[in-house]
């Protein structure tokens, strides 16, 4: 259904030859055109919270779950953060988020400029944290912060 609303809004050159969305394609429309962003999320969002809402009720009906951990990139703007006990911000400077980004998905410094403005600032998801977990050490200053945090939460002792 999603596809077909896509492909319906903005036709085939947002799709790849195997019938999948491009997403690159789609992104340098929609990225442009706050209005064109509105009109995807509102095709995307409920179904994405639909399917979140199922897994959480899975999950949470399982006695042996202890806690769920959402990665969520508009928790805050979509008010997800309601449905959470805690949060946590990963913090990563920008030259090395700008590394990772490009390497994984292509994007230059103006791309992820584009797509950082139309979220809330980073200084007020870290504001709205309750624990900053810092990442630009390595993998394994990171874990040792995951596993911190992890145990403060468990043990019902915010940081």
């Amino acid at each position: 259904m999603v596809q077909q609303q896509v492909r319906e809004r903005w036709g085939d050159p947002v799709f790849d030859q195997d019938g999948s969305i491009n997403r690159a394609a789609l992104g340098r429309i929609v990225f442009e055109d706050p209005a064109a962003l509105s009109e995807l999320e509102a095709i995307v969002h409920p179904r994405v919270h639909e399917a979140r809402q199922f897994e959480r009720e899975q999950h949470l009906a399982n006695p042996a779950i202890v806690g769920i951990v959402e990665d969520c990139p508009l928790l805050l703007e979509s008010k997800l953060d309601r449905d959470c006990d805690r949060l946590v911000f990963v913090d990563t400077p920008e030259n090395i988020r700008l590394q990772r980004v490009h390497e994984s998905r292509g994007w230059d410094a103006e791309e992820l400029k584009k797509r950082d403005e139309r979220q809330l600032p980073l200084d007020t998801k870290r504001q709205a944290a309750d624990y900053v977990i810092s990442n630009n050490q390595g993998l394994a200053h990171l874990r040792e912060q995951v596993r911190n945090v992890l145990q403060n939460i468990k043990n019902q002792t915010p940081q």
